[in-house]
């Protein structure tokens, strides 16, 4: 067998290394689509405050059951849609995509609102301190 030079020994571990990262971008394996839980990802994606067309984009496997990841969906906002999920949102000055049901989002949303009040109220403090010093 002939020996490989230099040049190619470098050459062909790195397209070895990325067609090994591009394997893991085309699509989930058939054993994890296998395991995929709909209900249980959707209920992920709500509890993360996604709305439900930006939940089923993020998914990879082609059999999910539409009906068990709307369910879960629904069942995920119930949990993100709290009053002290609302003012750490807003607090943090993270975006809330109105996705709360109408019966809870009314606390949330005043929640959400104070915490953005508290959010520009601290940052002002923050710049008014250094201004004091000097």
């Amino acid at each position: 067998m002939p020996k490989i030079k230099g040049r190619m020994r470098i050459f062909l571990a790195f397209t070895l290394l990325i067609l090994t990262g591009c394997s893991h971008m085309i699509a989930k394996p058939e054993s994890v689509c296998r395991r995929f839980d709909s209900w249980e990802a959707g209920r992920t994606e709500g509890v993360a405050g996604l709305p439900l067309a930006e939940a089923l984009k993020e998914q990879q496997c082609s059999d999910i059951d539409l009906d068990a990841f709307t369910n879960g969906h629904n069942a995920g906002l119930i949990d993100f849609c709290t009053p002290a999920q609302g003012l750490a949102l807003g607090r943090n000055g993270q975006p809330y995509f109105n996705t709360c049901p109408s019966f809870l989002e009314g606390a949330f949303l005043q929640n959400y609102e104070a915490g953005l009040r508290l959010r520009t109220m601290e940052s002002q403090v923050r710049t008014e301190k250094p201004n004091k010093m000097l």
